[in-house]
């Protein structure tokens, strides 16, 4: 069962790094195409140490796992292109779409067979992750983010299955290292045309660059701990409990608003309470089911 403590540290990390960067965004208005190049750079970095230090033979698999990090600076940007034109608090729920995908692509393509229990458990659980992220206002209007969270769901759901697959032949840490080279690779394009803004932030906010810069290499921290649960586990059951980030981020949101409210506040008031309330019960059966 150490895929649940992979897939649980890698969703709880997310959680940290999402309330940080929350918090940079509100407090130094910087662009989110700077978040997007940091962990890229660092990834760069980090993947060209691996290859360093880890003897690797060149071949097919490899070249696919690179393009594979490739799609990922854009499964970022079209999130961030959805949060331009919409609330975040209204985004972040269609993202149970992702997990949603996984599993029925690991059925199809993977042949990754649940048992009736646990389809039942992912269901739940899915749901409940829907509704813990749901807040006040929440409403249902078909619009050109949503496009974009789809889109964005299907790139990330389509790279989690291709790691299954790759694992299957290629090393744990090489197919990091040519995730996190690819990613940075992928964001080329991005780099071109947004490097005015990019320079200018780091010539203008480094204390904000610092922050990001840390912050942005624990999610690279957390990207390695999904890829080691999806090595030993389900993809599937892997990526569902990777989504556990909506709960770790409301519990986290809770304490820095309780602790640091002019850092974070998170309104909980009436019928919200209860709808998380019924969310975490979901949630609890959901793992129970699936474990």
């Amino acid at each position: 069962m150490a895929w649940i403590f992979f897939s649980l540290l890698a969703a709880f990390i997310w959680a940290v790094a999402n309330i940080v960067d929350k918090h940079v965004l509100s407090k130094y208005k910087v662009q989110p195409v700077v978040f997007v190049f940091i962990i890229s750079a660092i990834g760069f970095i980090i993947g060209l140490l691996f290859l360093l230090f880890n003897q690797i033979e060149f071949s097919m698999l490899l070249l696919i796992g690179l393009i594979n990090g490739m799609i990922y600076p854009s499964a970022n940007m079209l999130y961030f292109k959805a949060i331009k034109l919409e609330e975040v608090s209204r985004v972040v729920p269609w993202f149970a779409i992702s997990p949603l995908l996984v599993v029925v692509g690991a059925t199809i393509f993977l042949n990754e067979i649940l048992t009736a229990s646990q389809y039942q458990g992912v269901a739940i659980l899915i749901i409940g992750l829907f509704l813990i992220a749901v807040k006040k206002g929440f409403r249902v209007k078909p619009n050109k983010w949503m496009l974009y969270i789809l889109f964005s769901s299907l790139l990330n759901a389509f790279g989690f299955l291709l790691e299954k697959y790759l694992l299957n032949s290629l090393s744990l840490f090489h197919l990091f290292a040519v995730i996190e080279i690819g990613a940075f690779m992928g964001f080329l394009p991005y780099l071109f045309f947004y490097w005015p803004t990019i320079k200018k932030t780091f010539n203008q906010n480094r204390g904000a660059v610092k922050i990001i810069a840390l912050n942005e290499a624990m999610g690279i921290m957390a990207t390695f701990s999904m890829l080691v649960a999806i090595a030993i586990g389900l993809v599937s059951l892997v990526s569902v409990l990777g989504s556990m980030q909506y709960l770790f981020l409301l519990i986290l949101a809770l304490v820095v608003s309780i602790a640091y409210p002019k850092i974070l506040k998170e309104e909980l008031q009436g019928g919200v309470i209860a709808l998380k309330a019924i969310a975490i019960v979901l949630i609890i059966t959901g793992i129970y089911l699936i474990t």
